[in-house]
Parts: C-alpha cells; structure tokens; sequence
C-alpha cells in the first residue's frame, strides 16, 4: 500500500496531554541542544532523534516498535540511528522495508509477511524523509493493528512529524555551514598575519593575540621545538617571552607534554583530567570503551597547571608539520567554559596549517651554520634510501674514474692562415688613382701591373727635363767651340744636373704603374670603387702573399700560454675544410699580447707539415696545441678551479 497523505494534526493517542507536553519539551530542549552543533557530534543527534521518535510513534497510533536511519552527509549509507521504546532491541526486521523505501522514495505499508495489510494482524509502515531533494532518513514503524484507517492515520502522522526531523537536520546542516565559513576565515586570516610579518617572533606574537581573541582567552602561548624541549617564542598580550616568569615556568611542562605526545591535550576545571600513571610491567591497559567519548587523553602536566594557575581550562594543540612536531599552542581561560570539540578541532588544523609557515620562517632566521648543518643532515638522511643511494654510489664511481682515466690535454685556439712572407705594395708619390687591374684572391706574377696611377703631370716633367738637358747639352757644345775651360766646367755641371732631373723624371714615371714585387696571391687591395682619388705618399694599396708556403697563427688566450712551447704538436681543422685536418709544429710565441673582444690573446705562429695547394691566405679555423695528459676530471674542472683560485686571491685581504 502507498500513500501520500497530506499533513494533518492527529488527535493524542494512549496518553494523557500532560505527559504529551512534557515529552515535547523535552525533544525541544534537546533539538536545540542538536542544532547547535555540527554533524561530528552525534551525541546530541542521538538524544534528539530518541525522543522525536518516541513522540511521533505515538502520535502514530497503535505502534509497538519504531526505528529511524538516518544519513545526515551526502553519500553516507544509511545507518541505524535511534530505536523505540527499547534501544537495544533487536528491529533487523524492520531493515529490508526500509531500503525498499528509501529505493522507491515513498511511503510503504506491508503486513508482518510482506503482503497488504489487514486488520486484526501487525503491519509495518516505512515513510522516508526527504531534504532539499535528497532522502536523508527513513522512518520505520510495527503497528499491532492493520486496519487500512489506522494505517493511513499513521502514515499522516509520521508525515506531520517529519517536519520537526527536517527542521532539526537543517538547523545542523546551517550551523556546520557557519561553522565551516568561520573557521575558513579564521584559518585565512591567521595564515595572512603570520606571512605579512617578516620576523619569526612578530609573527608569533600576532597569532597568540589573534586566537586569544577569537578563543575567548586569558593567555595564548606559541612555542617551538628547540633542543627537546618547547620554548615559548610569544605571549599573548605581552610584548616579551620571559621564560624565567611563573606563567611559562608552569605552561612549559604543559607545552613539552604536547610536544611529546604529538595529539591534542586538555584540561578543565569542570571536569578535570585525571593525572596518566605510569605504566608497570605487565600491567593490564585501561579500556578503551570505558572513558567518555569527550575525555581528555591522559595527561599529567596540563591538569597540574591547571591547578596551579588557578584556570577554569587548558588546551594545547601541536604544530605539525607532516610526522614532525615542531611546537605548541597553548590556549588559557580563567572562566570555567571548557573548550568544545569544534574548537579543538579547529585549532589542530590551524596548527597542521601554520606549522609549515613558521618553520620555514624559523629556517631563514637560524644562524648560517644552523642552515648548513640542516641541509647536510637533509642531505646524509636522503642518502640512506635506496634510490640516492644508488645514484650517490653511481656519481663517487663516475668521479673516481674520472680521476683516474687519463686523457689528452689539448689547448684550443682560433687559427688563420698567413703566408710565410708577405709584401705591401704602396704609393711612391701624392698622385691621383687613375685604374686597378687586380681584386684579392687574384693570381699574379711578379712584376705583373696592379694599379695605374695618373701620370700626366710627370710625362710633362719629363719633357721639360729632357729640354732642360738638351738645352744644357748645346751650351757645353758652344763652350768646347770657343775652347773657353771656364764655360766648359760649368756646363758640363748643368749637363749633369740635367740629366740627373730627367733620370728622376723617368723613374716616377715607371713607379706611376704599381707592379707585383712577388708571384703570389692578392689579399687585400679593392680599389675599382676608389677611382679618381688622391692617394698619399706611403698608403697601402695592396698586400700580396706567395702562393706557396704558409704558416699558422694562433690566438691563445692568456690563461693557456704558459702551457704552450716550440716544438709541440696540433692539429687544424679551417672553417672552409671542416672535413680535412692538417698537422703543424708549434715555431714562435709572441710574448706580447693584444687585447681583443674582452681578452688578452698571444700570437703564436706554427708550420704546417705538408704544403697544400687548397690553403689559401686568410683562411680561418680552429687549432688545438697537444700539451700532455691529463685525468678527465681534471680537465672538466681546472677552468672553474682557476677561476677561482684567482677571485680568491683578489678578495683576500
């Protein structure tokens, strides 16, 4: 049988309204006491989810037994939560109704075997209960009478009730909302002020202040580990941690305990913890089952300190960093209001949450050779895991071998390639360019024109000194005539003169054509785009190399030339010929050097062993010189290691 009676207020069944009334204060009494806490505290639910079962199994009617499960979280089973009129009744019978109805989602009545119900014989009811679209409990009722009218009386009734359940639920479900906004903010709050400040002892101070705020507290102490003990970093409301005051002397014992037992310890004034004992050999261990679900663990210092101090509670929470305690926080009230367990479990995760946060800050404080000794024992523990380990072991072996395996030492250097000689051919006189016949990379022969220089200017010399001479020629001619020895001496003086002024004529103007002093190579000279200027006495014009015959020039940087000697061996490998290598003998070291691109370089010049028509002047590559031999670590490391050795020595005083 289904139903989806309406709601409707049923008049009392087997009892007077007095005691009515009294079983509905006290389910309001204890509804509030359960809406005030969060779905982790199921005592309080139990206790309300009893007696609103009670009522509403009589407001039903004729019942005898009444179950209630309940799933108060979303993909929760649903669990057995509250029994009438015996708690420790037996109802698994009623449990298979109650999973059909919560598969169906509607309301079922069934007789004792499964069949419809029928007067006269025992029914059962199941309703479930439904929450913003979700069933979140089912109700499941034995009625000793079948009879259709009672059972549909029933049905309105558990219907009518279910209002006061769904209230409850909800009560719970807001209060663990604001429960969980508030401790959100608190948590973003606290890990805000702990990375504004930029000291460990600031931030600490900040904390305490905040939590004694928010926690209602006399005192908030924050301590961290130092050498096994906890030592108080900061005080709330106190601008100074004085360890020698009374207040940290009697909390200190209380923050080690903590420390040591790594959980949560209290203590209150109403209800004290009982001091641990200490365990004997073979002593049995207390049971479990025994103590209250809200208990304090068994602590010592933290009840002593409470008596001490005079305080209505106590709590330490551990800060914890992952397995590693790393201090405590502990919180002190005068009042007697001990803290509930929604506090404590806020703080523990406010500890789990800035324990990271501190002990980093306490990490970039500690003196460097603190750091350093961290990082080493970081180091040393991360070695005996079997993994770096290995590739500790691997990189000794690889270091060893290194050591020990020898190679070639070779400096490397940019090379290129010169003639063994090589000759300029300059302007002989100011004139004008008037041609070029070469560009470099030409072949010439020697004696082989390269430039044309303007010659008009000298042709004209050379005709009138050639006048001059002739002139002169005819005054001697006319003086040996008239046989006058005085005429003859000084026109034979002027002859000379003039031959020598034709002499000079002729050679400038054979210079005017710029010749090849060698058979060679052109390197440099490209003058077509130089035509028709003036050229100055002595300018360069051309530079010429023999084809055959060349040596090789090394730039060696200065960190490498005191290894370098006549007489030792290299290899060339040119830019141009990357495929080809050509040996050479080391000839010359130039012990002056020239600064270029930032560094000193050393000219060194070499021989190559066999001449090769290829070669061409100018052509550039890498030199590598063979020094000797040398271990492979060595090698790697002698660049950074002199490097050093010289900052060293630069910075020393």
């Amino acid at each position: 049988m289904r139903t989806n009676a309406g709601a409707a207020v049923l008049p009392l069944h087997g009892h007077d309204a007095q005691a009515e009334a009294q079983d509905w204060l006290r389910f309001a009494e204890v509804s509030a006491d359960a809406s005030a806490t969060t779905s982790a505290d199921t005592a309080a639910l139990q206790r309300s989810a009893g007696s609103w079962l009670a009522l509403a199994a009589r407001q039903a009617g004729p019942a005898r037994a009444a179950l209630l499960l309940l799933s108060e979280q979303p993909g929760q089973p649903h669990a057995a939560l509250a029994a009438w009129p015996d708690p420790q009744r037996d109802l698994s019978a009623l449990a298979p109704l109650a999973q059909r109805a919560l598969h169906e989602d509607c309301g079922l009545a069934t007789s004792a075997d499964g069949g419809s119900p029928r007067a006269g014989q025992p029914a059962r009811l199941a309703f479930p209960v439904s929450l913003d679209g979700r069933v979140v409990a089912v109700v499941v009722l034995e009625l000793t009478d079948g009879n259709p009218a009672t059972v549909e009386a029933a049905m309105r009734a558990l219907h009518w009730s279910s209002g006061w359940l769904i209230a409850l639920l909800r009560g719970r479900a807001q209060q663990a909302q604001r429960q969980l906004l508030a401790a959100t903010s608190l948590l973003h709050e606290a890990t805000t002020l702990a990375l504004a400040q930029r000291r460990l002892d600031a931030a600490a101070l900040a904390l305490a202040n905040l939590l004694a705020q928010r926690f209602a507290a006399s005192r908030v102490l924050l301590g961290l580990e130092q050498g096994g003990h906890c030592a108080p970093l900061a005080v709330s409301h106190s601008a100074l941690a004085d360890p020698r005051s009374d207040l940290l002397c009697q909390v200190g014992d209380a923050m080690d305990e903590v420390l040591d037992a790594g959980m949560p310890l209290w203590a209150d004034a109403a209800e004290p913890a009982q001091p641990a004992q200490p365990a004997h050999p073979g002593a049995a261990a207390p049971q479990a089952a025994s103590a209250a679900p809200d208990a304090p663990p068994p602590a010592i210092a933290h009840p002593a300190a409470l008596q001490r101090l005079g305080l209505g509670a106590v709590l330490s929470v551990p800060l914890r960093d992952g397995p590693h305690t790393l201090g405590a926080i502990t919180l002190l009230r005068q009042a007697a209001q001990p803290f509930s367990a929604d506090q404590r479990a806020l703080l523990v995760q406010l500890g789990e949450t800035l324990a990271p946060l501190l002990a980093r800050q306490q990490a970039l404080e500690a003196p460097l050779r603190v750091q350093l000794g961290r990082r080493l024992a970081l180091q040393l523990e991360s070695l005996r895991r079997p993994g770096p380990l290995l590739l500790a072991g691997t990189a000794v072996l690889a270091l060893g071998l290194a050591a020990l395996w020898p190679m070639a030492h070779r400096v490397s250097a940019p090379t290129r390639i010169e003639g063994l000689q090589q000759r300029a051919v300059s302007v002989p006189f100011d004139a004008f360019l008037a041609d070029s016949l070469v560009r470099p990379g030409d072949t010439v022969q020697a004696g082989q024109p390269l430039a044309q220089l303007d010659d008009r200017a000298l042709r004209l010399e050379q005709a009138r000194a050639q006048s001059e001479r002739d002139q002169q020629q005819r005054r001697l001619q006319i003086a040996m005539a008239q046989g006058d020895r005085a005429a003859m001496g000084v026109a034979g003086a002027q002859l000379r003169q003039a031959d020598a002024a034709l002499a000079l004529a002729d050679d400038r103007l054979a210079q005017a054509t710029l010749r090849a002093p060698i058979a060679g190579v052109v390197l440099s000279g490209d003058l077509h785009g130089q035509l028709g200027t003036a050229v100055a006495t002595g300018r360069v014009l051309f530079e010429l190399a023999p084809a055959q015959g060349h040596r090789v020039v090394l730039q060696v940087p200065d960190a490498d030339i005191a290894r370098l000697a006549p007489g030792q061996r290299g290899e060339l490998v040119l830019a141009s010929l990357p495929d080809r290598h050509w040996g050479f003998t080391v000839h010359q070291l130039t012990p002056l050097a020239t600064h270029s691109e930032g560094r000193n370089l050393f000219r060194v010049e070499a021989l190559l062993d066999q001449p090769d028509a290829r070669l061409r002047p100018g052509m550039e590559g890498v030199g590598k010189v063979q020094v000797g031999e040398r271990s492979a670590l060595w090698l790697a490391s002698h660049g950074l290691v002199d490097w050093l050795r010289l900052a060293f020595w630069r910075l020393a005083p």
